[in-house]
């Protein structure tokens, strides 16, 4: 073989790796908060109280794990990206606890009102002001 032929062969062969690679890593579906233990179980006020109170020992504790909020629901909307969102009362009068819904679950929200306990598991995405949960479930 020609040393032309060997370098293409090595090229084609590194482009299919990276193709496979690519398709392996960002097509990997997420994992699904319904079937995960939840790192942490708290209540949506006592959340907020300890991000107010120290937010970097607050992200510490709970910084992009796998969370389950209770609390009392104040309102839910969905936004012009179709991102359904709970926001749970944190005995504030500015901010909430939101639990933004994971997209599969979208069409099995149960009929909310404002003041029914809710019980979610998310992600942890921590606070700007409001503290997120995101890719969250409503537990029964």
């Amino acid at each position: 073989m020609s040393k032309r032929t060997i370098l293409l062969s090595a090229f084609l062969l590194a482009l299919a790796a990276a193709v496979a690679i690519y398709f392996l890593v960002y097509n990997k579906p997420h994992k699904d908060a319904a079937d995960l233990k939840p790192e942490h179980v708290i209540e949506a006020t006592e959340l907020y109280a300890q991000y107010s109170s120290n937010e970097a020992d607050a992200d510490a504790l709970y910084l992009g794990k796998m969370i389950e909020i209770s609390g009392t629901l104040e309102k839910m909307s969905t936004d012009e990206a179709g991102v359904t969102s709970l926001f749970l009362s944190a005995d504030s009068e500015m901010d909430n606890v939101i639990c933004e819904l994971d997209e599969i679950y979208k069409k099995e929200v149960p009929e909310l009102k404002e003041g029914d306990s809710v019980k979610v598991r998310g992600w942890c995405s921590g606070s700007m002001g409001d503290v997120i949960i995101s890719r969250c479930v409503i537990i029964d």
